[in-house]
């Protein structure tokens, strides 16, 4: 986050999460392939789709505190934003930024209850 210095920078940054995101999923599908022709055993296939799944996890939360901290909202049939005023900083304070993120780590982290395997 410490590159994103303005709007125009967000996107491509975005743009580059949502590719890494696409790979990954390709990726797992690659490795669902190769587990099913028994090319990968059943325990090194849970261990590489499990940090690939990890892999995804953080990435999503990742784009979704740089929605939240620009103002826009993604769900998987749309998007919105909230536009600016002109002449208004896009941008809002690193704190807050970093802010969102913990919030957003704390909502996704394993409840107690919860068995993280």
């Amino acid at each position: 986050m410490a590159r994103v210095r303005s709007f125009r920078d967000l996107r491509v940054y975005q743009e580059a999460i949502s590719r890494s995101q696409g790979e990954i999923q390709e990726t797992r599908h690659h490795l669902d392939m190769a587990h099913e022709k028994r090319y990968l055993s059943d325990a090194r296939f849970r261990d590489l789709d499990g940090r690939y799944e990890a892999c995804a996890r953080m990435l999503e939360r990742l784009h979704q505190s740089l929605s939240q901290w620009h103002g826009s909202t993604r769900t998987p049939d749309r998007v919105e934003e909230e536009s600016p005023g002109y002449g208004t900083d896009v941008l809002p304070s690193w704190e807050i930024a970093a802010q969102i993120t913990d919030e957003i780590d704390a909502e996704s982290a394993p409840k107690p209850s919860e068995d993280p395997a």
